[in-house]
């Protein structure tokens, strides 16, 4: 049996390209980076929106998985996680639908922040949060030796991807990889099928997903007890995708 999980749009092309970048050593060593997913929750326009508070959801459960799956394929596999987390209300109001009015009652972490320390050294630095207004921070930055990337969005698949090589400016990349002027949300399962027929592994493999969940959780725990908490997972960094490919060249 094999097992594969969302999200896919790693396998976008804006997220490849920047995977190549990185494989190519356009900045050289990754020394650390940033990850942001900041907004103020979703009471103002879901019509049914106390899941989002509910023990089980919040930020980190709720958009990391696309953040941290897209800078295990960017860096490999976590080894600890440092974390801090809070409730910025206790209350949310409900903004549209027939339950307009109504309060909910928050009942997990609305902003959670820490440091993931990557197995090949990297530390990067991320925040998800429901308690946020306003900001300018972009959603993923990667750091080297030799210069900077920034990221695209990891809920899509394309966007811009800028490179910075030591004090040089920042300059767009021009994509290289395809899956990137469009919603491809089956492309994970194409390439599953296809690695099953191949015999290969998969790039959005039941193992990845295991290792993110237990990132994503370590956050909270670490934040309860005050200490970093050490991962015991490991998962295969994910092949990066040929450039230029089309659903029948995915292997």
């Amino acid at each position: 049996m094999r097992v594969g999980c969302a999200p896919d749009t790693f396998l976008g092309g804006g997220h490849q390209t920047a995977r190549r970048l990185i494989d190519e050593g356009a900045i050289s060593a990754p020394l650390s980076g940033t990850a942001f997913m900041l907004n103020h929750g979703h009471e103002h326009w879901h019509p049914v929106p106390a899941f989002y508070y509910a023990a089980g959801g919040g930020p980190m459960f709720y958009m990391s998985p696309y953040y941290l799956t897209n800078l295990v394929n960017l860096l490999g596999p976590v080894a600890r996680v440092q974390g801090s987390v809070t409730t910025g209300f206790a209350e949310r109001i409900v903004g549209s639908g027939p339950k307009t009015g109504e309060a909910i009652k928050v009942a997990t972490p609305t902003h959670v922040t820490g440091l993931l320390h990557f197995a090949n050294g990297a530390v990067v630095s991320v925040t998800t949060s429901f308690d946020v207004w306003q900001h300018r921070h972009g959603h993923i930055e990667i750091y080297g030796t030799e210069g900077s990337l920034v990221v695209p969005d990891p809920n899509r698949f394309g966007g811009a991807v800028s490179l910075a090589r030591r004090r040089e400016p920042c300059v767009d990349i021009p994509l290289s990889h395809g899956f990137a002027d469009g919603n491809f949300r089956i492309l994970g399962l194409a390439a599953m099928a296809r690695a099953i027929r191949a015999g290969r592994p998969l790039r959005c493999s039941g193992d990845v997903a295991f290792h993110v969940l237990e990132v994503m959780e370590a956050f909270g725990r670490s934040g309860e007890a005050g200490r970093t908490i050490d991962t015991h997972s490991r998962c295969e960094r994910p092949a990066a995708l040929p450039p230029r490919s089309v659903l029948g060249e995915l292997d």
